[in-house]
């Protein structure tokens, strides 16, 4: 975290009081960070391990919205409940074994109210999640399922051999049988 705030123009005493502020905390794999409905007030930066976010539906079965991993997407919340402090509609949770580093809500919200230069970071990092998000939704809908597939091996390559393939089935938008019958397919092919 600190290169990446070097790297913005932040001064070694703007970095010290930020992560001051932070808790590393280390989480065993299917550690639950967050419930649906629970209003979301920590945010979290990954520095190790798969995390993710989902909803469960009225059947119980959980989908997952997206992942977070120290390489592709390492900033971790629930937005809209973070920002609005709203009970959340996703929850939060480890696939593996992770680190983040995790700031209070307050904290963060005084940063921004004081700091231009925090909130401009915050913004840079939160516009990054929702073009990867925007390049999701367009894939779910103009993309067949075996390119969603395609698309998300391309994109998350590291991901790919970490995540139990339901989850990358529910990411997708397909059955569990339905990724293994795409799997099969290309292997055939090549």
């Amino acid at each position: 975290m600190q290169e990446i705030l070097e790297k913005h123009g932040f001064m070694p005493d703007e970095i010290s009081d930020f992560m001051s502020n932070a808790t590393l905390i280390k989480c065993p794999k299917k550690t639950v960070l967050l419930r649906e409905g629970e209003i979301n007030r920590t945010f979290y930066y990954i520095t190790k391990g798969t995390f993710r976010a989902g909803f469960t539906d009225k059947e119980t079965v959980q989908h997952a919205r997206t992942f977070f991993s120290y390489d592709t997407s390492p900033i971790m919340m629930s937005y809209g409940s973070f920002i609005f402090q709203k009970p959340s509609l996703s929850f939060l949770d480890t696939i593996e074994e992770g680190e983040a580093w995790a700031w209070s809500f307050d904290f963060m919200s005084h940063l921004q109210e004081t700091n231009f230069k925090w909130l401009r970071f915050f913004k840079r990092q939160v516009d990054g999640t929702f073009a990867l998000r925007e390049i999701k939704e367009h894939q779910m809908y103009t993309f067949s399922a075996e390119e969603r597939y395609l698309a998300f091996l391309e994109q998350s390559p590291n991901l790919a051999n970490r995540i139990p393939l339901h989850y990358i089935a529910s990411y997708i938008g397909i059955t569990p049988e339905a990724l293994s019958r795409i799997r099969k397919r290309i292997v055939s092919q090549n």
